[in-house]
């Protein structure tokens, strides 16, 4: 059975943590613990948040929808996806597109810029002209 109880044992299998130190770190007793993860007692938000802090994913615990496990994402990053996500279908397109490239421009970036008719002096260098 798929229910928060199950997923929060689950997330603490995940991380490789014991019973009593997940507990510990949750801000509950042991006993807490194991009635959390036997559904006999809902999380509270803040043994949620406890346990968030080393590692736990949250989303999956409450919606069962698993989150990303990845490094922390950068302003900029984060800015990029919000974007994206507000793009027409077309633009989406064209992003992938374009960061596909990359991985074949990171192969040859030279062969790869003459190939495409651009010269090493276009490439961002700074002739003075601005």
């Amino acid at each position: 059975m798929n229910t928060t109880g199950s997923r929060i044992k689950a997330e603490r299998v995940r991380l490789g943590c014991l019973q009593s130190w997940f507990a510990q770190k949750g801000g509950v007793a042991k006993r807490t613990q194991a009635a959390y993860e036997a559904g006999e007692r809902s999380p509270t938000a803040e043994y949620l948040e406890a346990i968030a802090k080393i590692g736990a994913d949250i989303q999956f615990i409450v919606t069962g929808q698993v989150g990303y496990h990845g490094p922390p994402i950068a302003q900029d990053e984060a800015r990029l996806i919000d974007l994206f996500r507000a793009a027409p279908g077309v633009v989406r397109c064209a992003v992938l597109a374009a960061l596909g490239a990359v991985e074949h421009y990171h192969d040859d970036p030279v062969g790869e810029m003459q190939g495409m008719g651009i010269h090493s002096n276009q490439t961002g260098g700074s002739d003075g002209n601005a």
